[in-house]
């Protein structure tokens, strides 16, 4: 993710690129319930629309009570004034409660690719990118003021989303800012193994508020007080027990389920590829809406309006790890892979797709720019300026990437180093999104 930050000085904006910024912010709790195990980050949110009249000299955030006293005298005003300016500034900020170790739990770790993920399905909703569009938004255009004036959309034809591991629930934090989401999504489920990581979710939930509720179908119709969609909920699916993620899954309205790094050991494949083959086989509820009050009616395959999608973000780790999940997933859905990529902005132009949808194996802009391809002179004029986009690729017999066969460096590209023979030695690690569609019938 990307943004800008700009500033109004001397009446024009001084604008400052945010490259997937990270802002650790320093916290001090002063009583005797702290928690060694925990830390706090905060996390740059660029789905927030940000101050752009205030000028750099009139910010003293930290200093409440300090500054020139104004001409009226009221000193009182101006601090508050400075309260509401922190405030603002404060909730540009997405923070998350996470393990002090990383790898202690992985359910209470943060993991780069749900980054990833979160840019992808940004651009989608806003419509910067067509990847996921024509399969979940069929007739969606590009986010603008006309769409953001219409009604509210019909909870039936709104998108409903199952994420498998997520972790600190970083993914919704970030998109339930965005307009775009709250217009076109329902339901997000939010899935992880244990009790404990659930409560660490809705307490990062909490903190950044989110709309979090215990059943879809009571907050539709108003009995969970006064709350409007998108609904989140959370819920333990363990893929490793078949029977209880089935038990789930097959209760829960989805068109969409997101994984996130969820693939580190082998032993956890069958588990997770059989969860997905339920989403995509299995029936069950669909929503069925009047006055945009849900229930819960059966899927009809004919009348689905969005496809099922499974879209799984993943650090490529080793070849033979990748093997065993893509001869998996083959049996039922059809593969689509990217590889991201780190290049000049003058290179990745030459080589965009068309339709910004990767059919006719063109890039895929990821990140800030993808929303100024079109646009006059910005900030990503800089032809050395180095970005992100998604690259068709194709998984080999042997789960290797084409693209990185018998490259024997590509480190300036993806962060991995990649020798002859196929083999990949992820120095920072680097990252593959796949997209898998159904293709078989589903089960009734």
């Amino acid at each position: 993710m990307s943004a800008h930050a700009s500033n109004d000085v001397d009446g024009e904006e001084d604008p400052v690129h945010l490259e997937l910024m990270e802002s650790y912010i320093g916290l001090s709790v002063m009583n005797a319930g702290v928690n060694d195990d925990w830390c706090y980050k905060s996390f740059f949110n660029p789905y927030i629309e940000r101050l752009r009249t205030t000028r750099r000299t009139e910010h003293k955030y930290l200093n409440m009570d300090g500054g020139v006293e104004d001409a009226s005298g009221d000193k009182e005003e101006r601090r508050e004034q400075r309260r509401r300016e922190k405030k603002e500034i404060l909730s540009m900020f997405c923070p998350v409660r996470v393990s002090c170790q990383q790898l202690s739990n992985v359910g209470y770790s943060l993991w780069p690719a749900s980054f990833v993920m979160t840019q992808l399905l940004a651009q989608e909703l806003v419509g910067t990118t067509r990847l996921l569009a024509p399969y979940l938004f069929p007739h969606r255009k590009l986010w603008g003021e006309a769409e953001a004036n219409e009604p509210p959309l019909d909870m039936s034809e709104r998108l409903n989303i199952v994420e498998l591991g997520s972790g600190v629930g970083l993914t919704p934090a970030l998109l339930h800012r965005v307009p775009a989401y709250c217009r076109h999504v329902g339901t997000y489920t939010i899935t992880d193994y244990q009790n404990g990581i659930l409560e660490n979710i809705n307490y990062n939930l909490d903190e950044n508020k989110v709309c979090r509720v215990e059943d879809y179908v009571a907050a539709s119709r108003g009995l969970q007080s006064d709350v409007e969609p998108p609904f989140h909920m959370t819920a333990i699916v363990d893929w490793t027990r078949l029977a209880t993620a089935r038990s789930v899954i097959t209760s829960c309205p989805m068109n969409l389920l997101l994984a996130a790094d969820c693939i580190y050991d082998v032993d956890v494949i069958p588990g997770l590829v059989a969860t997905m083959r339920v989403f995509m086989q299995e029936s069950f509820p669909a929503m069925v809406s009047k006055s945009n009050r849900m229930t819960l009616g059966s899927t009809k395959q004919e009348n689905d309006l969005q496809k099922r999608t499974c879209l799984v973000v993943q650090t490529h780790r080793q070849n033979s790890t990748m093997k065993v999940f893509f001869d998996a997933v083959r049996e039922f859905a059809v593969v689509r892979s990217y590889l991201l990529v780190r290049r000049r902005i003058g290179e990745m132009r030459r080589r965009l797709s068309s339709g910004k949808d990767g059919r006719d194996r063109g890039l895929i802009p990821l990140g800030e720019w993808a929303a100024t391809i079109d646009q006059g002179p910005t900030v990503f004029e800089d032809e050395e300026r180095i970005v992100c986009a998604l690259q068709p690729d194709e998984v080999l017999p042997d789960g290797s990437l084409r693209s990185l066969r018998g490259v024997r460096n590509v480190a300036d590209t993806t962060g991995s180093t990649s020798h002859r023979g196929g083999s990949s030695t992820p120095r920072h690690g680097f990252y593959q999104l796949v997209f898998l569609q159904e293709n078989l019938p589903r089960q009734r």
